[in-house]
């Protein structure tokens, strides 16, 4: 990791800040995740890609909420509740990610999953 160049952006004020999923404990996510599961009967999909042994990407879809919109109003719908790129891949952090657009890869993923997810309730 020698390639790092600095820890989070700036804040407008030239403070460095943490980028926003610093925070997140995955262990927490998944409890906090299973949780919700039971409490309002949606289903959670827990998405990861590991690649070299390591986890490069983690998300987590959650399915059977219904859209607010008045143009969808009722339709059922899946929500990317979390999604974070390992500090490692991220251009922002890093002047050579080890691998690129895992985030895109990663939504590709929760629009596949509402595609199979649509089939299935036809």
């Amino acid at each position: 990791m020698n390639n790092i160049v600095r820890i989070g952006g700036s804040n407008g004020d030239g403070n460095t800040t943490a980028p926003e999923h610093a925070h997140w404990n995955w262990k927490l996510k998944v409890r906090e995740a299973q949780m919700v599961r039971e409490r309002y009967n949606v289903i959670s999909h827990f998405v990861g890609i590991e690649c070299v042994n390591s986890i490069q990407a983690l998300m987590i879809v959650v399915e059977g909420k219904t859209a607010r919109l008045l143009s969808s109003k009722g339709n059922r719908l899946l929500y990317v509740d979390y999604l974070a790129v390992a500090p490692w891949n991220q251009q922002t952090l890093v002047a050579e990610p080890q691998f690129r657009a895992l985030g895109s890869v990663m939504i590709a993923s929760a629009m596949r999953l509402s595609k199979d997810s649509a089939s299935k309730v036809e």
